[in-house]
């Protein structure tokens, strides 16, 4: 996520955190990635900036790419 870029814009603090949460949710949870989405749009559905992601994700007019999230010495995913 682009957080500068929402801060200059005037995202609150607020936003940004609910709309990081909800990207880790859906892009490194557990899960099938369509049960993420789904998991995500029920949690933070009311939100408008979450529910346009989800929007988007679920239109799926381009395709998405998956990060990699890897794992810590000592840790595990």
């Amino acid at each position: 996520l682009n957080v500068i870029g929402m801060r200059r814009r005037g995202w609150t603090k607020e936003e940004i955190h609910r709309l990081r949460s909800a990207y880790q949710a859906i892009f490194f949870g557990r899960g099938t990635f369509r049960e993420r989405v789904e998991e995500v749009a029920a949690q933070y559905g009311e939100n408008p900036l979450v529910a346009a992601v989800v929007s988007f994700i679920r239109a799926g007019s381009r395709p998405l790419t998956m990060g990699i999230r890897r794992a810590q010495p000592g840790t595990e995913l």
